[in-house]
């Protein structure tokens, strides 16, 4: 891990309010000569095609997945000029792909929770990569609900990770078992968290046991209601709600905070930074949720062969790894793993869950509730309104 890396994004003044958005980077396109050059390629079909990739590529995405730096010598030999338009939110993506976008982009990154839409929605195409890349995915993501759609594959998990607690071993010896726990006095004036409504009250609700069939994010109004009550009392020990995992770094620094919730493992290496200890875990009963991003394809893309050259150059082994330690999350290529750094963050998440096939649990359940109430469960609307009054309390 390069240190000198991470204490630049630590203390720069960043001010997002996801995982994804903390990792935002100075944007630009990296542009090569145009050109184009015909290579000879074996996909996952076992059939032989001859495929050009060259001229512009265009990338639509979260900040920093679309990994320049590590692209440049397959953007320099192709040929290749890649051009970054850089998204907030998946619904910001959405209303791309309604007004046009399937048209104009090639390559873009979605979430695990928003991907099944734009399958479903025919934004995207399924994918053709050469066998040995694909196949050197761990198992249980070969065939994630989050990548497949009609018993045909379209996406490929770039990386993933979860959102555990971190912690100072100094203040607290370990964490209770289950989130609610944490309302206790003993954590007064110790906890911080991230300003989001979704992941915060899912957890909650997975602490309440509320669900419907296991799935927390589909909750009752009065359900819900439960989970913004439990969430007031929690909130009593709450120092702090950041928009930014800077932000939350500095608190745990400072001593202002013993306890993140819902945080990040990178935390931990950021605070290493400043000189501070910190650990990362999660509730024993309660455990967290898991994210993933993947590489899809339009469904129109302008530039469809460049654009599976460069998803197979960026998911080898070796670019993989590079990709995961520079986002500081888990790799999804198995054999990437024993090439990260020995220092690297992305060593210690929990590839258990991603070895498994078919995976299951927390690992595979959507986070974000529906965009709209259905019957009786309740929608973003209604969650947002309900973090909301958590806030105001």
């Amino acid at each position: 891990m390069d240190e000198s890396y991470v204490r630049q994004i630590a203390e720069r003044d960043l001010q997002r309010l996801t995982r994804r958005m903390f990792l935002a980077r100075a944007s630009g396109a990296v542009v090569a000569a145009s050109g184009g050059v015909t290579l000879l390629s074996g996909w996952s079909d076992g059939a032989t095609r001859l495929a050009k990739v060259g001229g512009q590529l265009v990338f639509v995405g979260v900040d920093g997945e679309d990994a320049r730096k590590i692209a440049q010598p397959f953007l320099k030999k192709n040929h290749v000029t890649l051009k970054v338009s850089y998204i907030a939110d998946n619904d910001t993506l959405l209303t791309k792909l309604r007004t046009g976008g399937d048209h104009q982009f090639d390559v873009m990154t979605i979430p695990k929770d928003s991907a099944p839409r734009e399958m479903a929605l025919g934004f995207v195409q399924p994918l053709a990569l050469p066998g040995p890349s694909f196949k050197g995915l761990f198992p249980g993501l070969q065939k994630a609900p989050w990548i497949t759609h009609g018993g045909k594959v379209y996406g490929f998990p770039l990386i993933w990770g979860s959102e555990p607690c971190v912690y100072n071993p100094k203040k607290f010896n370990g964490l209770p078992p289950k989130y609610t726990d944490f309302a206790d006095k003993k954590y007064a004036r110790s906890l911080t968290t991230i300003d989001e409504p979704y992941g915060n009250q899912w957890l909650v609700a997975k602490s309440l046991g509320f669900g419907h069939n296991g799935n927390h994010n589909e909750l009752t109004q009065a359900q819900l209601d439960k989970v913004r009550d439990a969430w007031i009392e929690l909130k009593k020990n709450v120092v702090s709600m950041t928009a930014a995992f800077g932000d939350q770094t500095d608190l745990l620094v400072r001593g202002e905070a013993s306890i993140a919730l819902n945080s990040w493992q990178a935390v931990v290496q950021f605070a290493k930074a400043k000189g501070v200890t910190l650990k990362y875990a999660t509730p024993k009963v309660d455990g967290t949720y898991f994210w993933s991003d993947s590489y899809f394809i339009a469904s129109h893309a302008p530039n469809p062969d460049t654009a599976r050259a460069y998803i197979s150059y960026m998911t080898s082994p070796a670019n993989n790894a590079r990709v995961a330690d520079s986002l500081q999350s888990g790799c999804t290529v198995a054999k990437a793993v024993n090439l990260l750094p020995s220092s690297s963050i992305s060593r210690g998440y929990p590839y258990s869950v991603v070895k498994a096939a078919p995976m299951h649990g927390d690992i595979v359940r959507t986070i974000l509730p529906p965009e709209t109430s259905q019957g009786s469960i309740v929608g973003k609307d209604a969650w947002v309104k309900s973090w909301e009054q958590v806030k105001a309390s």
